[in-house]
């Protein structure tokens, strides 16, 4: 059986409730509504405590449970079995009984790996995360059920983490990228109020207070001194990558890329120049790359990727 819980107390409390063999749920637009998918798709009334069958061969129509919409009665489905172009998107107005479906072009975007939905707040109000690859991630915005779209903005990537979602008031839209800083967390918090063209940026050092969250060390026989640094800065990696080049980036505290480098592949060590810097704190990343583009699944026992922080004082 699978398990999914429901709080009516912002998360403090839940109550856990039983479903069997759930692949995706999403929250309705009422009150205590809710949808689940496996074979069927399922509605819920009550907080989960009735459920009807809605559509009984939804797998077999290839339709996967993305959203809801902001009237009764709307849910959306992705069937695009294979991924890629073009998206196919699916529409219900009648609670996922019957469904039409269009197939959306993003412009610019020849091929994508990943395509995620979000409802905004007027009806028919749609944004498209596109992930074109593991490190590019734009934003599209529809206002009438995907049949017109605009490209609003490329988002800042991570490779631990990045969460997306809509705001409450027309325009709002949140993202937010963590990264693993030395011992701890750091957490960016971007907000736009016109429909994610341009955002406010927040950052926050969570230090020791952010708990839950194991440390990653991903590279540890990595080195980087001096850290404080001045004029120069030595990035050396104990053991040999494989045979793929390492980047480095440096990042300013609101996750601006400021400085480039290339560690190629068999070498242990890089001197950057960073005078050209100011004194400031900095994020590093460090990837290993195969000629995609894209992080390689390696064998070995150093990770394909490290965060961190360091120091500019003069």
């Amino acid at each position: 059986m699978d398990t999914f819980a429901i709080s009516y107390d912002y998360g403090k409390t839940f109550v856990p409730k039983y479903f069997h063999q759930a692949s995706y749920s999403i929250a309705g637009c009422m009150a205590g509504e809710i949808y689940v998918s496996y074979y069927n798709l399922y509605r819920g009334t009550g907080y989960g405590n009735n459920f009807t069958i809605q559509h009984p061969n939804f797998s077999t129509d290839s339709l996967v449970l993305e959203e809801v919409g902001t009237l009764p009665g709307e849910v959306y489905c992705n069937k695009s079995p294979y991924g890629g172009v073009p998206y196919g998107l699916a529409y219900s107005n009648d609670y996922g009984q019957h469904f039409t479906v269009s197939f959306i072009n993003f412009p610019g975007i020849s091929h994508f790996a990943e395509c995620d939905l979000q409802r905004g707040t007027q009806p028919g109000e749609l944004y498209f995360v596109i992930w074109e690859s593991i490190d590019t991630v734009a934003l599209f915005h529809s206002f009438n059920y995907g049949q017109s779209l605009t490209f609003q903005s490329y988002m800042f990537q991570t490779y631990d983490e990045l969460l997306y979602t809509t705001g409450k008031t027309p325009g709002s839209f949140y993202y937010a990228r963590r990264e693993i800083c030395d011992t701890h967390s750091c957490l960016w918090i971007y907000f736009s109020r016109d429909y994610g063209v341009t955002f406010t940026t927040y950052f926050h050092d969570l230090d020791s207070v952010y708990t839950g969250v194991p440390q990653k060390d991903n590279l540890p026989e990595l080195q980087i001194f001096p850290n404080p640094a001045t004029e120069y800065i030595t990035f050396r990696i104990g053991c040999k990558l494989p045979d793929f080049d390492a980047k480095i980036v440096l990042y300013d505290v609101v996750g601006n890329p400021v400085f480039y480098a290339i560690l190629p592949k068999g070498q242990l060590q890089a001197n950057l120049d960073i005078r050209n810097l100011e004194t400031g704190i900095y994020f590093y990343s460090i990837t290993c790359a195969d000629n995609t583009g894209l992080l390689s699944n390696l064998t070995t026992a150093t990770m394909a990727k490290s965060h961190g922080k360091i120091i500019i004082n003069r």
